[in-house]
C-alpha cells in the first residue's frame, strides 16, 4: 500500500510572503510573514496583555488581560494545525498561550503580536469527554481561522467572522484527514440558539461543512490523503491515557497504588523513559496472569506504521524483572484490520519488533496473549512502549 500523507509536502517546503488558498468563489491572502508580528525565542511563563479586540470560539468575548505559556501537547496539536493550514513553521508569528480569562479559546492581537489563547481545563474536558483530538483541532483550527482572515484587527461583524472562521476550521480538519463527522464533532455542542456574538449551531455547521467539501476543490490532490473509514480505538473502558509526540496511549488496568503498592503502574510509565517504573496491568482475577489485557496507542490521522519497540517487564532491577511476569506474544491489531502475532525476548533491553511490510493505520492494539511466568508475582509488567512509523 501506498503512504498517504495528510499534508501535502509542498505546503511544508514553500513559503512565500503573500500565499492564496484558492477556494470557489474566494481568494484569502495570508500575511504573517510581514515584519509588523515579532515575538520572543523563549515563551514567557506569565504574560500581562492589553487586548482590544478579541474573537472567542463561543460565548461572549472577554478580554485577556494575563496569558500562560501553553503545555506541550498544545503546542505539537497547534504546529500541527498550521501545517496543514500551510503556515508551517510560524509558530512565533502566532503565539498560542494558556489563560484563565475565556472560557475556551479566543484569538487577538496585543500590539503587534498575534495571540490565540485556550483555556487549559475546557480543552482537558473535551478530551475527556470525547477521547478524540479531532475537536480540541477544531477550536485551534476556527482561531486560526479568524488570524488568517484578519479578523482581530476589525471590529464588529461577528457573525460574518464567526461564519468565515468555521469555513476555514472544516478546509483545514480535512487537510489534516478528518471526515466530515470529525470536522464537525465540535460544532454540535454549540448553543443552538444565534447570540450577538455568534450564529446559530446549524448555520455553524453548514460552514464547516463547506469548508470541509472545499479542501478538495481547492487541491484536487487531497483526496489522495484522506483516509479510508477507520473504526474508532478501543479505549471506551481505559483505566488511564497518556501522551507522547501526538501518540495517545491506552491501557485496560493497571495495578491499584494501595498498600505495598506505593508507586504508579499506569500508562504513563509506558513513556515516560525511566527504567524504574513499569506499566503493570491490573487484572484482579487469581491466576489470569494478565491474559487479555491490552495497551491501544492512536494518533492524529492515518499514519503507516512500520512496528513497535519495548522493553519488557519491569526493568527496574534484575531481581523484579524475574519476579513479575514478562509478556512473551501479543496480538497486534491494527485498526485496517490486519492482526500479527509478536514475540518478546525475555529480556529488559530494547528490542524491535517490526512487521514484514509498513501499514497505513489510525491505531494500533496489543493484546497481550501469552506470558513469561514471574518467580514472585503473577502480575505481567511491560517498561517502555515506542511506536515505529514509516
Amino acid at each position: 500500500m501506498s503512504p498517504r500523507k495528510t499534508i501535502p509536502s509542498n505546503s511544508r517546503s514553500t513559503m512565500v510572503k503573500v500565499m492564496r488558498l484558492k477556494t470557489t468563489g474566494a481568494v484569502f491572502a495570508i500575511a504573517l510573514l510581514t515584519p509588523m508580528i515579532v515575538a520572543p525565542v523563549d515563551a514567557q511563563i506569565v504574560r500581562d496583555h492589553n487586548t482590544a479586540n478579541t474573537r472567542p470560539l463561543h460565548g461572549g468575548a472577554r478580554q485577556i488581560t494575563r496569558s500562560f505559556r501553553s503545555d506541550s501537547e498544545a503546542i505539537t496539536l497547534f504546529g500541527e494545525v498550521l501545517r496543514a493550514a500551510g503556515l508551517a513553521g510560524l509558530e512565533d508569528r502566532i503565539q498560542l498561550r494558556a489563560s484563565a480569562d475565556t472560557e475556551n479559546a479566543v484569538a487577538y492581537i496585543d500590539g503587534n503580536e498575534r495571540f490565540i489563547a485556550y483555556n487549559a481545563l475546557f480543552m482537558q474536558k473535551i478530551l475527556e469527554k470525547d477521547n478524540d483530538y479531532w475537536p480540541l483541532l477544531a477550536v485551534l483550527a476556527h482561531e486560526i481561522g479568524h488570524h488568517v482572515r484578519f479578523h482581530t484587527q476589525i471590529h464588529g461583524r461577528n457573525h460574518e467572522f464567526e461564519l468565515e472562521a468555521d469555513y476555514q476550521a472544516g478546509f483545514i480538519l480535512r487537510r489534516m484527514g478528518a471526515t466530515l463527522k470529525q470536522a464537525t464533532a465540535l460544532f454540535k455542542t454549540f448553543p443552538a440558539k444565534a447570540t450577538e456574538w455568534h450564529p446559530s449551531r446549524a448555520e455553524r455547521i453548514q460552514m464547516v461543512t463547506v469548508g470541509w467539501r472545499d479542501a478538495v476543490k481547492t487541491r484536487p490532490e487531497i483526496i489522495e490523503t484522506i483516509p479510508e473509514q477507520h473504526p474508532a480505538p478501543p479505549v471506551a473502558a481505559a483505566s488511564s491515557c497518556a501522551t507522547l509526540s501526538g501518540t495517545k496511549f491506552c491501557v485496560s488496568s493497571q495495578l491499584p497504588t494501595q498498600g505495598a503498592n506505593k508507586f504508579h503502574y499506569g500508562a504513563r510509565n509506558l513513556i515516560d523513559g525511566s527504567d524504574n517504573t513499569a506499566w503493570v496491568e491490573g487484572r484482579s482475577k487469581s491466576g489470569d496472569n494478565g491474559i487479555g489485557e491490552w495497551i491501544v496507542a492512536s494518533w492524529l490521522g492515518e499514519k503507516r506504521i512500520a512496528g513497535i519497540r519495548v522493553k519488557n517487564g519491569y526493568a527496574k532491577s534484575a531481581k523484579l524483572f524475574l519476579k513479575n511476569n514478562r509478556i512473551r506474544n501479543i496480538t497486534a491489531t491494527l485498526s485496517n484490520g490486519k492482526q500479527e502475532v509478536f514475540s518478546f525476548t525475555d529480556s529488559p533491553d530494547w528490542q524491535n519488533i517490526m512487521f514484514e511490510q509498513a501499514h497505513a493505520a489510525t491505531w494500533i492494539k496489543l493484546e497481550i496473549t501469552q506470558i513469561n511466568a514471574g518467580e514472585k508475582y503473577s502480575d505481567t509488567a511491560l517498561n517502555e512502549l515506542r511506536i515505529v512509523f514509516d
